[in-house]
């Protein structure tokens, strides 16, 4: 796990913001000898592409599976996925971590941005409360008042946090083993929008869920890697794990 130094962006520089991380992915991704013509299957795309730019950058054009149960975060991720993807062919799943699913060991990487915060609000709200909060999110949009009442209440709970912070990584693993991918690759870093609403400390409970989950993957097999980034924007941490039951792809 590695954490590249901070550079937080103002808000009028979303595009510059989205564009600089996408170029860390493309790094990663590069790095890790990802498969060009494989299956990427990456959970909460949500209304960002950030994933795509990394992935564009790589010349990307095999098969990307998108799995969120927004349908306005779909329908946008699908749109904008097919815009800078044009040679690759993208698909958007209407499931939650614990439905995704591809045929395991057809994915070549399972990959997330800045998704750990999110899970913990489904977690720890009624499926029809967090499917209302959700729909209301939005590129650009600044949080609800719902989500900034929901995380002060979460927070003031430490045990029922920590519970659901546990909950979280486990569901995540168990995705990660049922795929079976050769790459996990996901990140963690301070949100400016929360910042601005006063909810920063979100961003440690979403490190939280990201070190459990490294702890977690280890047991099921797989292994940490080293990426060579020197330094990324916004003080984000990244976790890149191999399966060791996998072989790297021929040619690569």
């Amino acid at each position: 796990m590695i954490r590249p130094r901070p550079a937080a962006p103002p808000n009028d520089e979303a595009v510059r913001w989205n564009r600089a991380m996408g170029e860390v992915w493309s790094q990663i991704l590069r790095s890790l000898n990802l498969d060009i013509r494989g299956t990427v299957v990456e959970i909460g795309p949500g209304f960002s592409e950030k994933i795509a730019y990394g992935l564009a950058e790589i010349g990307f054009r095999g098969t990307i599976v998108l799995v969120d149960p927004t349908p306005s975060a779909r329908r946008w991720a699908r749109r904008r996925y097919r815009q800078l993807l044009p040679s690759a062919r993208t698909f958007a799943e209407p499931f939650t971590l614990a439905e995704a699913m591809v045929p395991p060991g057809e994915a070549c990487a399972l990959v997330s941005n800045h998704v750990f915060d999110d899970m913990l609000l489904r977690l720890a709200t009624p499926p029809s409360v967090s499917a209302s909060l959700f729909k209301r999110m939005g590129p650009g949009r600044a949080c609800a008042t719902e989500f900034v009442k929901t995380w002060v209440d979460l927070q003031s709970n430490p045990s029922r946090l920590a519970a659901l912070i546990d909950e979280a990584a486990v569901d995540f693993a168990r995705c990660a083993t049922r795929i079976a991918p050769r790459l996990v690759v996901a990140n963690q870093y301070p949100s400016w929008t929360q910042q601005r609403q006063g909810l920063a400390s979100i961003h440690e409970c979403g490190l939280r869920v990201l070190h459990r989950l490294e702890g977690l993957l280890e047991a099921a097999g797989f292994v940490r890697t080293v990426e060579p980034v020197a330094a990324a924007p916004g003080g984000a941490t990244w976790l890149a794990m191999s399966s060791t039951s996998h072989a790297p792809p021929a040619g690569q």
